[in-house]
């Protein structure tokens, strides 16, 4: 029985962690360019080794099978190598197959009478070979980028909770870009009555100031979600010396926003783009580990000319009105995802809209959201009708320090419910490798649990710890929960 004791503790300790290795692995077969991800699953990885490796004796090959996942997913973080399709797909095989067979092992062990001696248990990978392949070569290759970026730069490249992703809720960076095609579309593609209008010196239509001016703004929607770390980036360009480590931090986000650019035929901000990220790849193959003086100015130059052409997406602003505008961004997207009748599609279209503050919500009616982002009367009802709730729920009067503690009070309530959440679903887990007609009851409540997560990121964001949201995204819940209780104690110590 010690045995099964074990076993059961490492399928109901290692779920979120698998969960989290499969979606990282599909975000990477997705955007292979974005190193954050590679990050968190090197990550992740680490955690299902070190819990394999204390499984102990009576488990063939499982071991084995994990240090295979961590030792490819480490050479791919660490090298700076983009993955192939096919590596991430034996990689999320592997590990469905090993969560698989541990599973079917246990409802073996537990249809057997009383002291009768468990099964032997081995492991028989079909893809150990392959994956070992794998890592030979990888091993073989020489380092493709700069030390990778640590976790503090990589999390705000991960721009949704992987959580969200596993219930249906979330869309990630794909699901803006295709939601908006019908949207590039309408603007780009030229209408019957336009087939007499002026041409280009290149034989293209000439866009009319009013075409262009909806370009802009759908262009200003897109690039303010992702540009972030390039304002870093140019921040530190103006202070003096910059690290060649941004090069690859910064360069996913340039690629969704010059896409985004080429959707709609944006070519004014897609030469000076382009030359923009010529000059990052020269910086980043130079020999020197920072950025030269001379491409540093060349950069500095560029983006002033970006900002020239586009201010509301690409000027700078000072760190406290770059705090402001994250914090929206996130208490409005999680508003908006708590709002029944609301997914993606309509999200994206109050984004294209220039959606993208909350005194705008807080401000409009709900004729106002409809006339301007296309949404139904019924959903512009219930945005309006969430958001101001929101606003009530919030003492815009009081000073600082009582809103804070109200905050956190808050705060305290909501971490109780997830601790309480978390250990039901972990229960729930466990009786299902016993009572498989539970697996409904254990999916409502992980929705539950993750619905919890949902009202604390509003309430860390309105306590301006954004990079605490931000690290969420590459945690189990188990951890979310310690660093909880850490950030709790630390502000309860200021406050109270």
């Amino acid at each position: 029985m010690d045995h099964l004791k074990r076993l059961e503790d490492f399928i109901v300790n290692t779920d979120d962690v698998i969960s989290l290795m499969e979606l990282y692995a599909t975000r990477i077969k997705a955007y292979p360019d974005n190193r954050a991800y590679y990050h968190a699953l090197a990550l992740q990885c680490g955690e299902f080794l070190l819990a394999a490796q204390q499984l102990g004796a009576g488990l063939g090959g499982v071991s084995e099978a994990a240090h295979d996942l961590h030792q490819l997913s480490k050479l791919l973080d660490e090298k700076g190598l983009a993955a192939t399709n096919r590596q991430m797909e034996v990689f999320i095989e592997e590990i469905q197959d090993l969560a698989l067979n541990l599973k079917r092992h246990y409802a073996v062990q537990q249809g057997l009478p009383p002291g009768e001696p468990a099964p032997a248990f081995k492991f028989a990978s079909q893809n150990s070979a392959l994956l070992k392949n794998f890592i030979r070569k990888l091993a073989q290759e020489k380092t493709k980028a700069p030390a990778p970026p640590s976790a503090t730069d990589a999390a705000t490249a991960i721009v949704d909770d992987p959580f969200d992703e596993m219930e249906g809720f979330g869309d990630f960076v794909d699901s803006l870009l295709d939601d908006l095609d019908d949207a590039f579309d309408a603007i780009t593609q030229p209408r019957p009555s336009q087939q007499a209008a002026v041409q280009t010196d290149e034989g293209k239509l000439a866009l009319s100031s009013t075409e262009e001016g909806e370009i802009q703004k759908l262009f200003l929607s897109i690039s303010s979600a992702y540009l972030q770390p390039v304002k870093e980036f140019v921040a530190e360009l103006q202070s003096g010396a910059a690290s060649k480590q941004w090069v690859d931090i910064c360069l996913s986000s340039l690629k969704i926003i010059e896409d985004a650019g080429t959707k709609m035929s944006y070519e004014k901000i897609n030469r000076i783009l382009d030359r923009f990220k010529k000059l990052m790849m020269d910086a980043k193959y130079s020999e020197s580990a920072n950025i030269s003086r001379d491409i540093r100015i060349q950069l500095l130059k560029e983006y002033a000319n970006l900002t020239a052409l586009l201010p509301e997406a690409f000027a700078t602003s000072d760190s406290h009105a770059t705090r402001g505008s994250v914090r929206d961004t996130i208490i409005i997207n999680t508003i908006l995802r708590k709002t029944p009748g609301i997914g993606p599609v309509s999200r994206n279209k109050l984004i294209a809209a220039g959606m993208n503050s909350l005194d705008k919500y807080f401000m409009a009616t709900s004729r106002d959201l409809a006339a301007v982002s296309g949404i139904t009367d019924g959903q512009a009802r219930a945005i309006c009708e969430a958001f101001g709730q929101y606003r009530q729920s919030i003492s815009a009067g009081e000073d600082a320090a009582t809103r804070i503690q109200g905050a956190l009070t808050r705060l305290f309530k909501h971490v109780k419910e997830l601790k309480a959440e978390h250990e039901a679903y972990k229960d729930l887990t466990r009786r299902v490798l016993r009572s498989p007609e539970l697996e409904g009851n254990r999916n409502d409540i992980r929705v539950q649990r993750q619905r919890t997560m949902w009202e604390i990121n509003i309430i860390l964001a309105e306590l301006d710890a954004i990079r605490l949201v931000e690290d969420f995204r590459k945690m189990v819940f188990d951890r979310r929960i310690q660093r909880l209780d850490e950030f709790l104690q630390s502000e309860a110590r200021k406050y109270f």
